[in-house]
């Protein structure tokens, strides 16, 4: 990889026109608003992108729009994870060809029962094996019922073309032990929530992959970047301005909600995909209210 893999990324929403089409003009209008902050790079097609709902072809042309509209000084992370380890292979080379840096694989789910560490050390070794592209592990257990156990991370994190992982689990104490168990690896750990954003870097996390970046990208930047200069006072007020402003986008409103924000700060969030719902009205107001806290902050 030509970037080293660190930093904060938002995993952008992805755009779609009133008839659920996609907007292709109006991500690149985001990623051009993005660029000229301290994000490291974006996420495209990941969960709070739809990806989902995004057919193929849909999916690799907002990773080529991505690609093209990105910074020199940014590098793109492409969701690339499939239910079956062949199928993950395909879609890392689909990202590859149209210029993505690297591709983050979550964990499979749909035989949650039989996803056993050793069933998942499989996969993503054979994934490893036959990508074109460094691979991130994705671990996001609200998501999946699927947990990546520190001790199974730390079996994979020595394979040459498995570049990091991005824990969305929540949980510090499995964060931590993810970090003791890979610090002698050439691993990047990236925590996936906000709200524990400041503990993680705390403890040496290398980045953060969070929908709330999509909103306020320079805030999580300069949050990061405060504790790392040992401003811990700093980092800490900032975490608190905007926690529950990540919570309410990721939990509670989900996608609809990070978009309805994002629409509130002049990006381009517009609709979701059913059977995704936007938010109502009083909803709106909640979130009209938190982001006036956290942008006080800004």
């Amino acid at each position: 990889m030509k970037h080293k893999l660190q930093g904060v990324l938002p995993p952008m929403a992805t755009p779609f026109t009133a008839d659920e089409e996609l907007d292709l003009a109006a991500l690149k209008a985001n990623i051009a608003k993005w660029n000229a902050t301290g994000l490291a790079g974006y996420l495209a097609v990941g969960s709070n992108g739809e990806s989902v709902y995004l057919s193929e072809d849909e999916q690799q042309a907002v990773i080529a729009a991505t690609v093209e509209a990105a910074a020199e000084n940014k590098f793109v992370m492409a969701g690339a994870g499939r239910e079956s380890s062949r199928e993950t292979v395909g879609a890392i080379k689909r990202a590859a060809s149209v210029g993505a840096d690297c591709a983050l694989i979550v964990t499979p789910c749909y035989f949650k029962g039989q996803m056993k560490p050793a069933n998942l050390e499989a996969h993503y070794l054979r994934v490893a094996e036959a990508s074109p592209l460094p691979i991130l592990l994705y671990n996001v257990p609200q998501a999946t019922a699927v947990n990546m156990t520190p001790d199974l991370v730390a079996r994979l994190a020595p394979h040459p073309n498995i570049a990091g992982i991005k824990d969305s689990s929540g949980n510090i104490a499995q964060l931590s032990e993810i970090l003791r168990l890979t610090k002698e690896q050439d691993f990047a750990v990236f925590v996936g929530n906000a709200e524990v954003l400041h503990s993680a870097t705390q403890l040496g996390a290398d980045g953060a992959i969070l929908a709330v970046a999509n909103v306020l990208p320079q805030l999580c930047v300069d949050l990061m970047e405060a504790v790392r200069s040992g401003d811990l006072a700093k980092g800490k007020a900032l975490q608190w301005s905007m926690s529950r402003m990540a919570a309410l986008v990721t939990s509670v409103y989900g996608v609809g909600g990070l978009k309805a924000t994002m629409d509130m700060v002049g990006y381009h969030g517009g609709p979701v995909r059913l059977p995704l719902l936007m938010p109502d009205q009083a909803a709106l107001e909640v979130l009209a209210a938190e982001l006036k806290i956290a942008t006080s902050q800004a």
